[in-house]
């Protein structure tokens, strides 16, 4: 898998050097900061297919090209790309599905925590009612 990462960024390299592109302009352009760029063609940044396509878009090549293998790569490595790949698009619409359950039951809680908030409200409103009726039911009031 290693060997992927590491023929993507080759490919990605390359292509700026060629178009001319300074990383301030292209992480800029897709939206990520210049250390985070930075650590991404270094290979410390293991999310760094997310923004492949951005990327490519930015540089004005197809996504396929950022993927290229070279003519002298073998089936098995080419085999590994596209592993590689398929469990990163699973681990992250794995990612996807838990925050958005993790959102729901949020939800969920927030709208248990104002219903009861509301019970409360009304409890309060009904029991000053009550106090209201009993004390203007009176004709006169005590004074001491």
């Amino acid at each position: 898998m290693e060997a992927t990462k590491d023929l993507i960024l080759g490919n990605l390299r390359k292509i700026l050097q060629e178009k001319g592109v300074k990383v301030e302009n292209i992480s800029r352009g897709i939206g990520i900061s210049k250390g985070e760029f930075s650590k991404i063609l270094s290979g410390q940044r293991k999310d760094y297919a997310k923004h492949l396509h951005r990327m490519a878009d930015y540089l004005n090549v197809s996504y396929h090209h950022l993927m290229n293998t070279p003519n002298t790569m073998d089936f098995k490595t080419a085999n590994d790309l596209q592993t590689d790949l398929y469990e990163r698009l699973i681990n992250e619409c794995k990612e996807k599905d838990k925050a958005k359950d993790d959102l729901i039951k949020n939800l969920y809680e927030q709208i248990e925590n104002l219903k009861n908030k509301h019970a409360e409200v009304k409890k309060k409103l009904m029991q000053s009612k009550t106090k209201e009726k009993s004390t203007s039911n009176d004709p006169l009031p005590l004074y001491q």
